[in-house]
């Protein structure tokens, strides 16, 4: 699935999150014999709760994606700093960087505008081929991949409102651990943030 698809998608998401009402988009497009993943509604209230809660939230508001990691943290994920290509939208902010001939990695991440956070990604579970919930740097993380494949597209609670979309390794490839670079790139983010006050 291209890049652009999937930041759409995140767009998608974020943009009924941040309305806090029921709507229904159409089908996330992807390669022949996908499944299909559509935005789901806002996030039933606390009791009712899927998601698990970011025990130590952070703080990444009004921080560029280029600066969330550092060029001596992207030197050391196999990232070239001059690279940096960033993007942005109303709910969130994009950054990716080239490793060498198509090898690239990027992270969005959403944080200026509060949003359902990982909660999110726990309601619409069934429209994604692998959903692998976990934890990085003491933060819940699900690995949510819309298509099957040895891809590693990376949900991480900044905070219980705020989300952090990770893929180490954008494109075709395929890799012992598809998660290995994903995981370090979040968790250089998250050692980078202040707590959230």
């Amino acid at each position: 699935m291209s890049r652009v698809v999937r930041l759409l998608a995140l767009g998608a998401l974020l943009a009924v999150a941040a309305c806090g009402q029921p709507v229904t988009t159409p089908a996330v497009a992807g390669p022949p014999g996908a499944v299909p993943a559509t935005a789901a509604p806002s996030a039933p209230p606390t009791s009712e709760r899927h998601a698990p809660r970011v025990p130590h939230p952070k703080d990444a508001r009004g921080i560029a994606a280029c600066e969330l990691l550092t060029p001596r943290q992207l030197v050391e994920l196999g990232l070239r700093p001059e690279s940096a290509r960033p993007a942005h939208s109303r709910l969130t902010r994009d950054c990716s960087w080239s490793a060498g001939e198509g090898d690239v990695a990027a992270l969005l991440i959403a944080t200026d505008e509060a949003t359902d956070g990982l909660e999110s990604i726990y309601l619409q579970r069934t429209g994604f081929a692998v959903f692998e919930p976990g934890e990085v740097a003491g933060h819940p993380s699900v690995r949510a991949n819309l298509n099957p494949g040895p891809f590693c597209e990376l949900w991480v609670g900044v905070a219980d409102d705020r989300l952090l979309w990770v893929d180490g390794k954008v494109g075709v490839g395929s890799l012992p651990d598809p998660c290995e670079r994903s995981r370090r790139m979040a968790a250089a983010v998250l050692s980078n943030l202040p707590p959230l006050t």
